[in-house]
């Protein structure tokens, strides 16, 4: 899967972001759990334990739009491929569409047994599968708003949810120190991967799907072989959780959000730390979350415990 090309439509804007880098000025009101950034790069979004998803402008970060609706914090978000939905999950026990557009709901998706975390959508944004505390994953179909699957199988919570390219197997991570893979169409377990000493917190398919990364409570983030569970490598260098794992679009590279307040960039092929992005750049302290931008420039934007979002250059 190749990478996103950016749209015309921001180019001036990011040249002049990738000159001067500022912290953003506006924010929400409370902490920042969930940030992805939209397919042609020009626009980014968040969820808040605020009780709202927001969506801002990459280049200048200001708010486009705030969704309103969930009645409790809203840990979750993604954006569909064609950029023109994206979801949220929340503490509330739901799952919200929203146009991207306008702000509008399109659907609310509950049914959950308990508070739900990270979301992930099919390659062609036909389904939405959504992380619970009530052990479980749930797929749902979009366009109708009917449950396809409940993922059974864990014995915690399960953190967060991602698809392969495929669309026919996703991969979770849970509470119960592993992550799994599963089949989309039926949901049987396929895969169990086991190793890390604690919380499995982030999970990352790569783009051609022979390959997983988690990571952990245990400090450390492990890349895994998508068909045998076999353990290829350990990234090491964190000295605290690692909520979250992102895989650069053309596979080569991954980059982790920790509560070390660093984010870190790691060759896929050897586990060697090429970058650390800190808050001793004076740009404030970096929270646990990452998204990567796409385009032939590579930058990453992080949350901020100010709540705000910075972007930071790539510089691998």
């Amino acid at each position: 899967m190749g990478a996103a090309v950016a749209s015309p439509c921001c180019a001036q804007e990011r040249t002049a972001m990738e000159k001067v880098l500022e912290v953003r000025k506006q924010a929400h009101d409370d902490m920042i759990f969930g940030l992805a950034v939209f397919p042609d790069g020009c626009r980014y979004a968040t969820a808040s334990r605020d009780r709202t998803a927001r969506v801002w402008d990459a280049a200048f970060g200001t708010e486009v739009l705030m969704l309103k609706g969930h009645t409790d914090w809203v840990q979750g978000i993604v954006i569909f491929p064609d950029g023109n939905q994206l979801a949220t999950s929340s503490r509330d026990k739901t799952v919200r569409v929203w146009d991207a557009l306008t702000g509008a709901e399109r659907m609310t998706l509950g049914g959950h047994g308990g508070s739900v975390y990270g979301l992930a959508v099919s390659p062609g944004g036909t389904w939405l599968a959504a992380a619970n505390s009530d052990k479980m994953t749930y797929v749902w179909d979009v366009a109708t708003g009917k449950e396809l699957l409940q993922l059974k199988g864990h014995d915690d919570y399960v953190y967060n949810v991602a698809s392969f390219p495929c669309g026919s197997k996703l991969a979770t991570a849970s509470r119960d120190k592993t992550a799994r893979v599963w089949d989309a169409e039926t949901g049987k377990e396929l895969l169990r991967l086991e190793g890390h000493t604690d919380k499995v917190y982030g999970v990352a398919v790569f783009p051609d799907g022979l390959r997983i990364a988690t990571s952990s409570t245990d400090k450390t983030v492990r890349i895994w072989d998508a068909d045998t569970g076999f353990e290829l490598n350990r990234l090491l260098g964190h000295t605290s959780t690692v909520p979250d794992v992102v895989v650069f679009p053309d596979g080569a590279f991954l980059v982790t959000a920790s509560e070390d307040k660093t984010a870190r960039i790691w060759s896929a092929e050897s586990g060697l730390e090429l970058q650390l992005v800190s808050s001793a750049s004076g740009k404030g302290i970096i929270g646990p979350r990452v998204a990567i931008f796409p385009g032939a420039v590579k930058r990453i934007a992080t949350v901020m415990k100010d709540h705000t979002v910075q972007t930071w250059p790539v510089e691998v």
